[in-house]
Formats: structure tokens, C-alpha cells, sequence
């Protein structure tokens, strides 16, 4: 193998040393893990996917009729059977209130069997409930509301639903439940929907409540809004 000339050793060496000394200069970042997705986002991004889900599903077409006129909605994307004993805990979800154009930030809830007990049928389901009126939005606000008791409760449609909407009597609330992909007529009526304090205050600030979230917009996460427009229904 050849040496190099001698005349191109000292520049080589140079350019060697500049280098390293570039490299001392403007080290590499540390490798940062992506951080985790808290379990507050995680129960939003589900939220989201289950109603992308419905809208785009031929099953829940009636979905859109019922949140272009709602005054909130209620999403529990996991909901699970096991949860549903004697006054057991069936699954998180969330609230957000509508006005004209867009949608609020949403407030989050749990749903539970309540002391009377409830049989949702089916292992794990994802339930999204249309709050028709002003009394039920209300209620949930206030720190829960009992399905049944304190708000009517009506199945929706897998047809036309204004043609139903237009023969049956007015409920507080409109469910859609999901099992699989496949809509279900399953009562909801009994199941008990109160404030999680904890995740709301984890997720915004010690000072967050259902009220100062949804309806009075003190709060706003950007992560949030893909959920909130995914409810945006044109009329």
C-alpha cells in the first residue's frame, strides 16, 4: 500500500483534528423516548376512533341526524360486560356539548351499573350517547345522571331516522350501541353516569369541572380537537 506524500500528511491531519473538534463542538442530542400517551388522551383517541367509526358505518347511519340537533353527546368506547356487577364500574368515557357551529372540550365521565344493577349482554361494547335535551345535558353537567330515571332513553335507528324521530315520542337521550361492528338494541336504562374528577383534573387543571369545560370553554387541549371534529355534522 502507498504512503501518502508527505506534502498531504499535515493537511489531512488538519482536517482530521477540525473534525473532532467540530464534533466536541455540537455533540449529538440524546436519544428521547417518545413520551406516553396518558390514559386521559388514550380514552380521547378512542373516543374519536368509535365515532369515525359509526359515521361510517351503514349500521349507525341515523347517528347523524341525532348529533346535528343533540345539545351534547356521551362516547364510551370500552365498555365491558365483566364491569357491569352490582354496582359495578363498566368504563370511562367522555362529554362535550354542542352549539351551532363546533363543539366543546370534552369533560370525562364514568358509567356504572348503579344499585339497581345492569346486563349489557355482550363482553365489551362501545356506546355513544346522543343528549337530546337540555335537561339531560343538565343533569350530566350538574355530576351525573341515572338513564331511566333522570332521562329518557330510546334506541336508535338503523333506518331512517327522521321518518322515526317524526312517529316516536321525544327522548332525552338517543344510544347507539356497538358490538363488533354491529349495532345492538341492547337498555342502557339504569346505568348511572357520574363525574371522573380525577381524569378531569389530570387532564386539565385542579380547577377543571364538567361545567367550567363544557360549557363555559375554560379549558381547550389541542390534542382534543380531532375529536371534536369528527362530531361536526353538516345540516
Amino acid at each position: 500500500m502507498k504512503s501518502l506524500p508527505r506534502s498531504v500528511v499535515p493537511l489531512v491531519l488538519v482536517l482530521a483534528g477540525v473534525a473532532a473538534e467540530s464534533a466536541c463542538a455540537n455533540p449529538q442530542p440524546p436519544m428521547v423516548p417518545a413520551a406516553a400517551v396518558s390514559p386521559q388522551q388514550e380514552l380521547i383517541n378512542d373516543s374519536t376512533d368509535a365515532v369515525h367509526m359509526m359515521r361510517t358505518n351503514a349500521s349507525f347511519k341515523g347517528i347523524d341526524y341525532y348529533l346535528a340537533r343533540a345539545q351534547g353527546v356521551m362516547i364510551f368506547p370500552d365498555l365491558k360486560k365483566a364491569g357491569f356487577l352490582l354496582g359495578g364500574e363498566g368504563g370511562r368515557g367522555v362529554l362535550l356539548s354542542r352549539n351551532e357551529s363546533s363543539w366543546s372540550s370534552p369533560a370525562f365521565y364514568k358509567l356504572g351499573a348503579g344499585s339497581a344493577g345492569l346486563q349489557i349482554g355482550y363482553e365489551k361494547s362501545t356506546v355513544v350517547l346522543v343528549l337530546m335535551s337540555k335537561s339531560a345535558l343538565d343533569s350530566a353537567i350538574k355530576g351525573g345522571v341515572t338513564l331511566g330515571a333522570d332521562a329518557t332513553v330510546a334506541a336508535g335507528t338503523v333506518g331512517d331516522a327522521a321518518a322515526t324521530a317524526a312517529t316516536s315520542p321525544a327522548a332525552d337521550v338517543i344510544q347507539f350501541v356497538d358490538a363488533s361492528g354491529v349495532f345492538v338494541g341492547a337498555s342502557l336504562s339504569g346505568a348511572v353516569i357520574s363525574t371522573d374528577t380525577k381524569f378531569n383534573q389530570a387532564y386539565y387543571s385542579p380547577e377543571a369541572t364538567p361545567r367550567a369545560i363544557v360549557l363555559e370553554g375554560r379549558f381547550y387541549r389541542g390534542a382534543a380537537e380531532p375529536l371534536r371534529k369528527a362530531l361536526i355534522v353538516a345540516r
